[in-house]
């Protein structure tokens, strides 16, 4: 199937503009929640599952992969665009991280403060 998907522009508030995709498809959401996933350590309590640790650099991962499949340019740009969003100043890029995460249904995090 393809389609074109509606794209949305914002502006950080340092001024960096991206344009990104409206929602995540399956594919995408299933993808980044495999992330996640791939390094859990579960156990079945009964019919419950129980995450018993998980792999705190997933993090990290997500966001980029997040960034790869959701984000269509930066600054008018769609070249290399996970490397130039990781290199924004802290802010920008949590800020952005941020809107992703409500488009891809991402949980939200503990945001770690900026030192």
């Amino acid at each position: 199937m393809d389609t074109q998907r509606e794209t949305k522009k914002v502006k950080t508030k340092g001024g960096f503009e991206i344009e990104y995709y409206s929602y995540a498809t399956g594919r995408e959401y299933n993808q980044i929640q495999d992330i996640y996933l791939k390094d859990a350590k579960m156990t079945m309590i009964g019919n419950d599952i129980k995450i018993d640790g998980f792999n705190p650099i997933a993090e990290t991962e997500v966001n980029k992969k997040t960034i790869e499949l959701l984000v269509v340019s930066l600054n008018g740009v769609a070249e290399n665009i996970v490397d130039r969003i990781m290199d924004l100043p802290y802010h920008d890029y949590n800020e952005i991280t941020e809107i992703l995460g409500d488009v891809s249904g991402k949980k939200k995090a503990v945001t770690i403060p900026q030192l």
